[in-house]
This record gives structure tokens, sequence and C-alpha cells, in this order.
């Protein structure tokens, strides 16, 4: 489809990321028009292949029966759990691997004061969701765990790295309930790469979705709101008895016209945290070190995580010759390295890499440089009053995005599946009559 096919429509949905995706899919019975500013959908969801092989270069990871997962099964789409140890950390020139935290704690080359640090910020961790959840979300991670020896405030860095911030900017709230979802829940992968997700919703949904679209400007009046975007050259205007405003939430801010002050500043209070990725396809012809791997955190090293989707091709006892992997820095490891040109990032990332896994020197056939300014939502302190007040949508306006989830949420399908029950909620008697399909 090259443009909308009406002028009128139930709902606008901008953004064809896995919210707006996820919001669309529950409103599909509706008349509806999903605007995506990219040649593809997917937003953080982005995967490269290189037949067999696949790089996810944003989110990866499923929790067993959660909402993405769930939405998976609908459309059909298969889902993996790549074989390998999942708890596995790469330490003072070792890396030790465990099927437990309880074989972690011992295995880990610490120093008896290192060690007496670690079992008191675990224990800290595993029995803090018995606190009071709006004391933990009014503090940070760091006050929460109080002191720490400093191998061990270097492994809480990267479980709080990879809930989006730093120790210092994640709420406790985020910490407590997050460590166990990362590093005690599933490893679940989409077989064949993330993005095969959004390309299902958007197939299942045919015309209704149209990419290449760029909004340049939301307004509202009583009646209806009036959704501006260029596509293929030409300025197009459509109306709509609502709009999911399903794009990070500055871009959002820049959009929507005539934001109410208090809107404005919960939309300005969201931050994001940064993300740079290289994804790595290797083209080994025998086995490797990392083959019974499946992710290594690297708290000393310039990226803060290694992944190896490529196991999950590795379920049965063929090697297949390559593979690939996926290294990232979060935070504030991105935002130093944002500043470099790709040559630098790489050169950086693959010198770690090398001090890792020696045996992959001359293995490395491509890397994909991948970097997300805006990586995804922190979870930082205090966030909860400006998620409250979004909730409420401005008139017409409703806003979805990893942003907008519950502190206790999943992932932003979500956040998607609380925009469409608003929708619904919002529909009136004087909206135009749906169509359905």
């Amino acid at each position: 489809m090259t443009a909308a096919a009406f002028t009128h429509y139930d709902a606008v949905i901008v953004g064809g990321g896995i919210s707006g995706l996820t919001a669309a899919w529950r409103l599909r019975d509706r008349r509806i028009l999903v605007l995506e500013a990219a040649d593809i959908v997917g937003g953080r969801l982005k995967t490269v292949w290189r037949d067999p092989y696949w790089l996810n270069l944003g989110a990866h990871v499923l929790m067993q029966g959660g909402p993405m997962a769930t939405l998976a099964g609908e459309l059909g789409v298969p889902l993996v759990e790549p074989p390998g140890d999942f708890l596995a950390v790469a330490m003072h020139n070792r890396v030790v691997r465990a099927n437990s935290l309880p074989g972690m704690f011992f295995r880990l080359p610490l120093s008896i004061a290192a060690r007496a640090s670690l079992a008191l910020t675990g224990a800290r961790l595993l029995l803090g969701r018995r606190q009071n959840p709006k004391r933990l979300e009014a503090i940070s991670l760091a006050d929460f765990l109080g002191p720490m020896h400093p191998d061990v405030e270097a492994l809480m860095r990267v479980v709080a790295n990879r809930l989006t911030g730093e120790l210092t900017d994640l709420s406790a709230l985020v910490g407590v309930n997050g460590f166990a979802h990362l590093w005690l829940g599933s490893r679940l992968n989409i077989d064949g790469g993330s993005v095969r997700l959004p390309l299902a919703l958007q197939a299942a949904l045919g015309g209704q979705v149209v990419t290449g679209a760029r909004v340049t400007g939301v307004s509202q009046t009583a009646g209806e709101v009036t959704v501006a975007y260029q596509h293929g050259g030409a300025a197009h205007i459509v109306t709509a008895n609502t709009c999911v405003m399903a794009v990070p939430a500055p871009l959002a801010r820049d959009l929507v016209a005539d934001l109410p002050a208090e809107a404005d500043e919960a939309l300005a209070r969201m931050r994001y945290t940064p993300f740079l990725v290289a994804g790595i396809f290797t083209n080994e012809s025998g086995s490797m070190p990392w083959d019974n791997l499946y992710a290594l955190a690297t708290p000393e090293k310039s990226f803060c995580m290694l992944f190896n989707p490529g196991n999950a091709l590795r379920r049965d006892a063929t090697r297949r010759p390559g593979g690939s992997l996926v290294v990232y820095a979060v935070a504030d490891r991105a935002a130093e390295l944002m500043a470099l040109d790709d040559d630098v990032v790489r050169a950086r990332y693959l010198d770690d890499l090398y001090s890792i896994f020696p045996e992959a020197r001359g293995a490395v056939a491509e890397v994909v440089i991948q970097r997300w300014r805006h990586g995804t939502a922190m979870g930082y302190r205090g966030r909860a009053p400006a998620v409250e007040r979004l909730d409420a949508g401005v008139g017409r306006i409703v806003f979805a995005g990893d942003y907008m989830m519950p502190v206790e949420g999943v992932d932003a399908t979500e956040s998607g599946t609380i925009a469409a029950a608003s929708v619904l909620r919002r529909s009136s008697a004087s909206s135009r009559p749906s169509r359905a399909r």
C-alpha cells in the first residue's frame, strides 16, 4: 500500500515498533492505520542475517509465558531456547560458568572480602521483593545495595546495565524485580531473529501498515485527531477518533501539538539509555570455546555482555561452520563510545573479545555496528509519577512504548496491549462506524 486507504480511522498508530504493532494487532478488527517512518517495521527489534546465522542488534530475550512470547504464539512465530550456559562471567582472566547462582558464587575468582560482599549483596536482592515497592521505587539501586567490594560493584554494574542504566540511576524496585527476570528467568529467543515477530505482525495486518511514512505533526480537537505525514514524496493528512503515539518519548513530545504542561513535563522526564552494539559473524570451521555458552557478563571490558545467538542452530550433534556473536555496551559505557567512529569501536570491541577468547583471532568475518541513541527507556528512580500521568493520555491521544511499561512489566508488547484497551475505552457513540476486516 502506497498511502492511507481512507481519510478517517478509528485509530492511527504512530510507530511500527513492537508496542505500536501490538496495539494494532489488538485493534485489528477496527479501521486502523499504522505509520512507520523506517522502511522496515520493528524499531529496536532489528535482525541481520548471513544464512544460516542471524544477529539481533536490539532486543532479543523473551520471558517464558511473557506477553511477547504469547504474541509470538498467536502469530505462529517459532521460539527457541539456545543451548549453552546462561550464567557465565569473564573476570580476572577467567571465564566462569555455572548452572545456578550458588554455583557462580563459589566459582568466581574473588577474595574472601569480595565473596562476603557478594553474599550480602545477593541476599539484599533476593529479599528486596518483600519490601515496600513505593520505598524501593524512590531510591536508587546503589543506595539500596549499599557499599560493595569493587569486584562486586563491577558485577552489579553489569546487572544494572542489563536493566537499562547505572547503579546510581536505576530505582531499587527495577533492580530487585529485574534481577529475577534477567538472571533467573528464561533465555527464550525468536527462531530466526527478533524482527520475525514484527514482520509477522505486518504481514497479518496487511495494508493497515504503511512504512516509509514520516509523521510530521499530531493535533486534536474535541472531536478527532489529525495526523500529518510524508510518504512517497507527498504530504498526507488523515484524521482519527484516537491516536496511539508509539514512538520514543522525545519524539512524541516533538510531534504532539499543544501538550498540557503536566504531560509535556512527564514526557520530558523520560530518560533513555544508549546502546552501542556490535554483531559479529564468524567463519570458523570447527568447534570454538564459546559453543557451549549463550550469555557472558564481561564487567571488565568495553562491552558489558556477550551473547551467542549462533547456538540456536546447535541443538543437535551437528556443528555447522561459522557462527554469530553479539556484544554491547550500555549506559555510561555506551555514552563514552558514542563519540568514537565505527572503526575505533570495532577495534576496541574485538581487542576485548580476543582477550577473552584468543581463538576468535582469524575467525571474525564481519562486524556490524549499531548505535541506539534511545536504546531503551531507563527505569530511573522516581519514574512512576511520570508514567501515571501519561497513563491517562491527553484527550484523544494515548501513549505506548517501553517508557510506558509498568515497573513489573516484562516487555513493550504489554504497553501496546494497554494502549489498545485505552483506545477501546475511549470509543464513543459519536465515533464513525468501524469496518470489520
